[in-house]
């Protein structure tokens, strides 16, 4: 199935005005920042980890899910604002740091299932 995105552009700005979400004032920008980060972080391996027995989270309690989730969050912005057309290769890379230690925990994203 081939999609006319030209076609569908004035529909979409016109739904997303219903919705309260704009280009010109950055709710676009932080909506997109939102669903990414819901979409490939949030749900995903470290959720799972998170929501595991006690015991076995390795420290990956409710305030250090809430600083990385906001630190995933500012990092998809970026990369959505950015005008490198590489930015969200980038914010991946980032993001899916195997080496990082997370902070308030003993263990990096490979110990958490990624």
């Amino acid at each position: 199935m081939s999609i006319d995105y030209e076609a569908a552009l004035p529909h979409l700005r016109v739904k997303f005005a219903e919705m309260g979400l704009s280009f010109a004032d950055g709710t676009l920008a932080q909506a997109a920042a939102m669903g990414i980060t819901q979409l490939v972080w949030r749900n995903g391996p470290i959720e799972n980890a998170h929501a595991g027995e006690r015991g076995r989270r390795n420290g990956l309690h409710d305030g250090v899910m809430f600083a990385r989730n906001t630190w995933v969050f500012h990092q998809a912005l970026e990369a959505v604002r950015s005008t490198d057309q590489y930015s969200l290769l980038s914010f991946e890379d980032r993001i899916l740091d195997r080496s990082l230690v997370w902070p308030g925990t003993r263990s990096t994203l490979s110990r958490f299932g990624y």
